[in-house]
């Protein structure tokens, strides 16, 4: 792409020699570039995201870096530490199309493991690994103050986990933490069928385990307008001891792949284990027939959802 293209998109385009007081502009290829470019311009990027995360790191000390990433299938795995660090997708388009920019390792998860602090994620589709059915498409250990808009996450394989997981799924009590966040306009599901949907679309700590969690806060978090596929359960909050102060689940498009009588999550749409005082309000979910749509919230934080079983619709915590 030329010069221009990122001129008229506001993208500042520096020179290699000229010093950033707030941190450096990187850019990305898997087409044209090399990771032994210096990546400071589109026409010098470098290949792998990777490799930029890790020149962010060693360079600019967390002064608030900027990933541009070109459309594009990208191999790898994400790992390491995220600081004031933006990863923007360039592509216009989710999905395989021919201006997506999607990462689909072989093995591992797009984003593992990652220490979020203060970074934006946006409009990437991120596969979960075709090698495995444990692994989700995006993990982070800990996030706080972090923008994930815009991804699409696709399951790789069948009876895939998790699209969105917060906190390990070890039964360490560690103190992970899920901290003013937004996480919106995400689509979490499959585009390969129905074998490939997940059990969960977005998971907060460990299903069912208490003491143990990985996640002991969830505070001041919004999770909104995602539009998700869930065999399971679609959002599900394991928060230990209950502390989900100010978070918001709200305007949520949740439901199953899978058709038929059942059509919807197996278990629930929105669940909390513990983390009660969170807000649940405009959400539209379906479940199977047997299933409660939305379960383990206290009195009066639950209003005005539409949900559906097995097609009969209501109005949960109606405020008519």
């Amino acid at each position: 792409m030329s010069l221009g293209f990122y001129k008229n998109r506001g993208i500042p385009i520096r020179s290699e020699e000229q010093p950033l007081s707030f941190g450096l502009v990187y850019f990305v290829d898997a087409n044209n570039g090399s990771d032994s470019n210096s990546g400071l311009t589109p026409d010098k990027a470098f290949a792998t995201i990777q490799y930029a995360i890790t020149k962010q790191i060693a360079k600019t000390s967390g002064l608030g870096d900027i990933i541009y990433v070109l459309p594009g299938v990208y191999a790898e795995a994400l790992t390491g530490p995220f600081t004031k660090l933006s990863i923007i997708g360039m592509g216009g388009s989710w999905g395989n199309g021919p201006n997506a920019c999607v990462i689909y390792p072989a093995s591992g998860s797009p984003i593992y493991n990652v220490e979020s602090n203060g970074c934006l994620i946006e409009n990437f589709t991120m596969v979960s690994p075709s090698t495995t059915t444990t692994l989700p498409a995006a993990h982070f250990a800990n996030m706080r103050w972090t923008t994930f808009r815009n991804n699409a996450l696709i399951g790789g394989a069948a009876a895939c986990i998790t699209g969105l997981q917060i906190g390990n799924e070890d039964a360490v009590a560690t103190a992970a933490v899920c901290d003013f966040n937004r996480i919106s306009d995400n689509y979490i599901g499959t585009v390969f069928g129905t074998s490939y949907q997940f059990q969960y679309g977005i998971k907060v700590g460990r299903v069912d385990y208490d003491a143990g969690c990985s996640v002991k806060k969830c505070h001041s978090t919004v999770i909104e307008n995602n539009h998700i596929f869930a065999a399971v359960t679609g959002i599900y909050l394991g928060v230990y001891g209950g502390s989900a102060n100010g978070t918001i689940i709200k305007n949520n498009c949740i439901t199953s792949w899978e058709g038929g009588a059942d059509e919807g999550c197996s278990d629930c749409a929105i669940e909390a284990y513990t983390a009660t005082n969170a807000m649940v309000v405009n959400n539209f979910c379906a479940t199977a027939a047997a299933a409660v749509a939305i379960k383990g919230f206290s009195a009066g934080h639950v209003l005005d959802n539409m949900t559906s079983q097995n097609g009969e619709e209501k109005r949960e915590g109606a405020l008519v």
